[in-house]
């Protein structure tokens, strides 16, 4: 059950709130007061404290921890404020984490406190270590049961994406770590300085006309910013400046967070990389039953057929491909279909440079497994245009004990470090090109060293339903 102060004096008063100068948090409409000074107020808060009955002890113990968690608010705006995030996302971020940590030890709470007011103090984000568990990055400068519960949280940004899953909690926690776009924000302001140095030069040596928006559009529209073409260099430069200064304007944010002003992309437990599997499939029904078709498969109620072979399980279609791949006569043609349904019912674009730096065997489950895997992974990162990514096991759910995995590069340079982690992908199935990343026991784990890596074993009966390759 929850309470809060309104909820408290309404049971008092039975439902029936009369107009009371310590009840303006309610919205009441009151006659315009002179500002009292903070003594009498805090004489105010008191007495209306004292004109409470509690029924239960529990009502108490919650308005108390209200009153001791109320400075929460104002440190942890403050702290998100300087990493980045606008007024309106702080500012609900800093009411929703004043809630989650509400119930938590009044100790762990003042120790978070502390630390986001001593900023000298405060944890780097290591970019030297692979993977571990959160817990032993913290240490015992936080509790890591108060971390945990901010990693739970889910919010949106102002643009509409979800923000949480671990973001926000390693924002407040990492010196190094701040809001996602905070680059793009320093380039347009960097730019917008530009330009008014620049218009500042333009009055002074050329005049008062001539430095208007709509003036510098045209010119640059006739000149198309070719120096040669400009009279002096006071008009070049302005036109210059605010062409900058569009291009900074339209850059995209990339990543969750920035790391050391880098773009930065987590995920949390179960997350998609990228558009969901299940939409991607629905657009392409029909390719995939043709494709399938072409590569020699079948599906064949809960499985595939190949060659007269039954292969149980919708989600051991790398096991039906490379049945297929070793039943064929032509493998060169094989695998051109194989690609061509990567290319049309996953929608990887750039199929063909990805696909040859994975280095795939169609005659090995697993190197299909993995490579479809990285293959999504590589993808997202490409167009998303991040070079550090986390992947961990904390979701909204619960479940999850702060495992994670890092990894930093170019896209197929972090495809090839998640390939020598823990971190796992779902199963490949013909409805499920794009695997969602995560630790879950019921994911394929990815094989060491390459995708290329095992020998294919004889399938001569399939007792489960899931074949497992880890």
């Amino acid at each position: 059950m929850q309470w809060s102060l309104e909820d408290i004096y309404k049971k008092q008063v039975r439902g029936k709130i009369p107009p009371r100068k310590h009840l303006r948090v309610l919205g009441e409409a009151t006659e315009e007061q002179t500002e009292p000074d903070i003594d009498s107020l805090k004489e105010e808060i008191k007495r209306a404290v004292d004109s409470l009955s509690f029924d239960d002890a529990r009502e108490a113990q919650k308005l108390l921890a209200q009153i001791y968690n109320f400075p929460t608010y104002k440190h942890v705006k403050r702290s998100l404020g300087s990493k980045g995030y606008s007024p309106l996302i702080f500012k609900r971020f800093s009411a929703d984490v004043q809630r989650l940590i509400e119930d938590i030890p009044s100790d762990s709470r003042d120790q978070f406190l502390a630390y986001l007011q001593s900023p000298d103090e405060t944890l780097v984000f290591p970019t030297e270590i692979r993977e571990g568990k959160l817990s032993d990055l913290i240490g015992d400068k936080l509790d890591y049961k108060l971390v945990d519960y901010i990693m739970r949280h889910t919010g949106q940004d102002e643009g509409g994406r979800g923000v949480g899953m671990g973001e926000l909690a390693l924002a407040l926690t990492f010196k190094n770590l701040g809001a996602g776009g905070r680059k793009k924000k320093a380039n347009v302001a960097a730019a917008q300085d530009a330009v008014n140095e620049a218009v500042s030069e333009f009055k002074a040596n050329v005049g008062n006309k001539g430095f208007g928006k709509d003036a510098v559009k045209k010119r640059i529209k006739n000149t198309n910013l070719d120096k040669s073409k400009y009279d002096n260099e006071y008009t070049y430069n302005l036109d210059k400046a605010y062409s900058d200064l569009i291009i900074a304007n339209s850059e995209k944010v990339k990543g969750d967070l920035e790391l050391d002003g880098e773009e930065f992309e987590i995920k949390g437990e179960g997350a998609t990389l990228g558009p969901r599997p299940d939409d991607v499939s629905k657009r392409h029904k029909k390719d995939t039953a043709n494709s399938l078709a072409n590569m020699g498969i079948k599906e064949q109620g809960t499985g595939y057929l190949v060659g007269g072979q039954t292969i149980a399980g919708l989600n051991n279609l790398p096991v039906a491909i490379s049945t297929a791949y070793n039943l064929s006569e032509d493998q060169n043609a094989f695998e051109n279909i194989f690609k061509d349904f990567l290319k049309v019912s996953g929608e990887f674009a750039n199929i063909d440079d990805h696909y040859n730096s994975l280095n795939f065997d169609l005659s090995n489950p697993a190197s299909i497994q993995n490579g479809i895997s990285l293959l999504s992974f590589m993808d997202y990162a490409e167009k998303e245009e991040f070079e550090h990514f986390m992947t961990h096991d904390v979701g909204s759910g619960g479940a999850g004990s702060g495992r994670y995995v890092y990894v930093s590069g170019k896209p197929i340079e972090m495809a090839r470090k998640l390939l020598e982690s823990s971190a796992r992908f779902e199963k490949v199935s013909r409805s499920n090109l794009r695997p969602r990343i995560g630790f879950g026991s019921n994911y394929a784990g990815m094989m060491p060293t390459a995708v290329n890596v095992q020998e294919t074993e004889k399938i001569t009966e399939v007792e489960d339903e899931e074949i497992e390759y880890y």
